[in-house]
């Protein structure tokens, strides 16, 4: 008995931290393409969502296709994998974020002007006793273009 609790117990403990959650997300959601970030040109459009979204102790997992009126697709992806070091600090190893198979970067938007919210900001606002993120997006933009695609930065956060 005590030499199978001492095999069992060390497998068991290093599957601890394999631990994972993805789960299937699927809805309804608003969509805002912005089509110039510099001239704040922006579109909403009722959209629905299907994908998988997921988190270990090692890795981050987003991939989700949104699907506008008539039919068109968008997808994002965006993977990590991490550590953790001594200290508990996150240490990001390798991240991977697309939209539509494009390197992208996230950013955050005000959703009335279209202006940049900084990580300050928007780190303010977690802060708050009651946070309000009723008008920030949470936005993929492209690398190399000046566009954007964009949902609620509550859903984001629902679907994590």
């Amino acid at each position: 008995m005590l030499k199978a609790l001492f095999i069992l117990l060390p497998g068991s403990l290093l599957s601890v931290s394999a631990l994972a959650m993805v789960a299937p997300v699927k809805g309804d959601t608003t969509c805002t393409i912005v089509t110039a970030l510099l001239e704040r040109n922006a579109v909403e459009k009722p959209c629905q969502f299907e994908g998988v979204s997921g988190v270990s102790m090692v890795y981050y997992v987003k991939e989700i296709t949104f699907t506008l009126p008539k039919g068109k697709t968008v997808e994002i992806i965006n993977n990590a994998t991490f550590r953790f070091e001594d200290k508990e600090i996150l240490d990001l190893e390798e991240e991977e974020i697309l939209l539509d198979n494009q390197p992208a970067k996230v950013i955050h938007i005000n959703s009335r002007t279209l202006r940049p919210i900084s990580p300050q900001q928007l780190n303010k606002q977690h802060e708050a006793k009651d946070p309000d993120y009723s008008e920030v997006l949470h936005c993929l933009k492209p690398i190399k273009k000046d566009s954007a695609f964009c949902i609620p930065y509550d859903l984001m956060m629902s679907i994590s």
